[in-house]
């Protein structure tokens, strides 16, 4: 499995006159970074941020799947309607 590149992280030059970049926030040089995000330093923000997308992407789509999973059964005889299960279904389903 290939990891995704991440080459859109705020860059500067390592010096005048160098071809050489870094992280603007973690200061790890781009050819330590090598387009992945684990080469950022862990406490760097850029990574947290985009970690932190990742995760809502990833628990998104699982919340896409278990609606739709969801409405192909009639569960309303299983669960009571007026439990918490249901409100946080509709909440659920109304943003998706």
């Amino acid at each position: 499995m290939s990891e995704d590149l991440f080459v859109d992280y705020p860059a500067e030059s390592v010096a005048e006159a160098t071809p050489y970049h870094r992280c603007a926030l973690c200061k790890v040089v781009s050819t330590e970074i090598k387009g992945r995000l684990s080469g950022h330093l862990p406490e760097c923000l850029y990574r947290k941020n985009k970690e932190g997308e990742i995760a809502g992407n990833q628990l998104r789509e699982l919340a896409v799947l278990a609606i739709t999973e969801l409405n192909k059964h009639d569960i309303s005889s299983v669960v009571p309607e007026d439990s918490l299960f249901w409100f946080y279904f509709q909440q659920i389903q109304s943003k998706l």
